[in-house]
């Protein structure tokens, strides 16, 4: 398959719109224009594996997706012991491939990991591939 993910937050706010109404919820988690960092949700009940780094590019970490779900804008990123490292910045790739990066929280050095470390997301900030992918006039 030759389909990209290639999106900033923005970009896919303005895809979106025109999208079914579920997709909207993608867009509505980035935070729109405000300053305010929102509530703390604090950690998650649970998480479960997001990706693999790869390097560090430019102080963030660039991932391969090994969740078979993409995840939301902006969701929290987690080791597996559920501490917080940062959020995701960007999505990108082949759409069965599909990379992101996570932009590091104060404090926290993209360059200290390694290739494998892997990173981890609450599971209800994913969204199943097939909300990319089809016609959006599929029965179901």
């Amino acid at each position: 398959d030759k389909s990209l993910l290639a999106f900033t937050a923005s970009q896919a706010r303005s895809l979106h719109l025109s999208q079914q109404s579920a997709v909207l919820t993608l867009c509505a988690l980035d935070g729109g224009r405000g300053r305010g960092r929102g509530f703390n949700e604090g950690p998650p009940a649970s998480v479960v594996e997001a990706g693999e780094f790869m390097h560090a590019c430019e102080g963030e970490a660039v991932c391969k997706l090994t969740n078979e779900k993409i995840p939301y804008f902006n969701a929290p990123i987690f080791l597996a012991n559920k501490t917080q490292v940062g959020k995701i910045e960007e999505i990108f790739g082949p759409i069965n491939k599909a990379m992101f990066t996570i932009k590091m929280q104060e404090g926290v050095v993209a360059s200290s990991y390694s290739p494998g470390d892997k990173f981890h997301i609450d599971p209800f900030k994913l969204l199943p591939l097939e909300r990319f992918t089809s016609g959006g006039s599929s029965g179901g």
